[in-house]
């Protein structure tokens, strides 16, 4: 079976009757369902046309917004979670739950889905989650929270910021807000007093590291052009330090599972790629994604090589067993840059 065909499969299959996208089926921790991976299927499910599926996951979203916004807005200390169960209820397990950027990647998804499928209008439940989470972003953006790998809480990191900006941008067109151009004037004000002047943004304050998920900036978020002088000094180094052959470490000193390369960070190098027109190298990237692939057609989240700290590998495979796989998130990220490679360049 053709990847894409085994990847929308994939995504289908694991897609719970609420509508939920489940992280990964065979994988106890990531039987949840994420904002931010749950957006990046939904989008790659809209790119092949399945607007019944994306649909239904943006019922799902705004359902369980809804459902917890009230613990949010009573006295503004609750949190909206990363993850929550397939029907849309808490986790009552150990986890970096409080991560702004799934929020932020679902409003752009559900803006994407609303130009695609050609609707005129927000359906009332979709707008009045909307307006929860652009309420709860606005308040909460320049706050120290967890990454979009689950990890560094009481940082404030780059990436976040874009898919924050990314969001409010995407679905501001969408929503009667008049508070949403100052805020997202300041927010990239702010990305850009925090980059290392002149040269490249950092994984979050504090630190001269890039993370792979700067890409964020320019490839989906469109923070900044991707002739901006800071998103190319930034891709330079995330090359630099992060690459191996084609695959994508996700930061330097990674030890998840030994840090391994990773398929949805070179998927998004890939796409970023494609749409500046270096589609050679995209091509690259869409090709070593398919080489991740076991005979069942299933990617994983990472793949063991050239591991930056070897006996953290060992470590986690005996506290939690064999990498994740399939993960939805990276075969959205292959229906994405294979979609990205048929579509024309874009220019910067």
């Amino acid at each position: 079976m053709d990847l894409l065909q085994s990847s929308a499969t994939i995504i289908r299959a694991n897609q719970a009757e609420t509508g939920a996208y489940l992280a990964s089926p065979s994988f106890p921790a990531y039987r949840y369902a994420w904002f931010r991976d749950g957006a990046f299927a939904a989008y790659a499910m809209d790119l092949l046309g399945e607007h019944d599926s994306s649909g239904r996951f943006h019922d799902w979203a705004a359902r369980t917004v809804l459902h917890h916004a009230g613990k949010v807005t009573a006295n503004g200390a609750g949190i909206l979670c990363a993850r929550y169960t397939a029907a849309g209820e808490e986790v009552n397990l150990p986890w970096g739950e409080y991560q702004l950027d799934g929020y932020g990647i679902w409003l752009w998804s559900l803006a994407r889905h609303l130009e695609i499928t050609g609707r005129r209008a927000l359906p009332a439940a979709w707008r009045e989650a909307a307006d929860h989470v652009a309420d709860y972003l606005l308040a909460r953006w320049q706050a120290p929270c967890f990454d979009c790998w689950e990890e560094y809480g009481d940082r404030v990191h780059i990436s976040t910021l874009a898919a924050v900006h990314g969001g409010l941008g995407a679905i501001a067109s969408w929503l009667d807000r008049p508070d949403l151009p100052a805020a997202l004037h300041a927010i990239r004000a702010f990305i850009l007093e925090n980059r290392a002047a002149p040269g490249h943004f950092p994984k979050f304050l504090g630190t001269d590291a890039v993370d792979a998920s700067l890409i964020w900036l320019a490839t989906p978020f469109d923070v900044l052009p991707t002739d901006h002088p800071g998103i190319q000094d930034t891709l330079h180094r995330i090359v630099s330090d992060l690459q191996v052959g084609t695959g994508l470490h996700r930061y330097p000193w990674d030890s998840y599972y030994g840090g391994g390369l990773w398929l949805p960070a070179t998927g998004f190098l890939g796409w970023h790629l494609a749409r500046t027109g270096e589609r050679r190298q995209a091509w690259a990237a869409l090709d070593w994604l398919a080489a991740q692939a076991g005979e069942s057609g299933a990617l994983p989240e990472q793949v063991p090589e050239h591991l930056l700290v070897p006996a953290a590998y060992r470590e986690w495979l005996e506290r939690s067993g064999p990498v994740a796989t399939p993960l939805l998130w990276s075969h959205a990220m292959y229906i994405i840059l294979r979609s990205a490679l048929a579509a024309p360049a874009r220019p910067g």
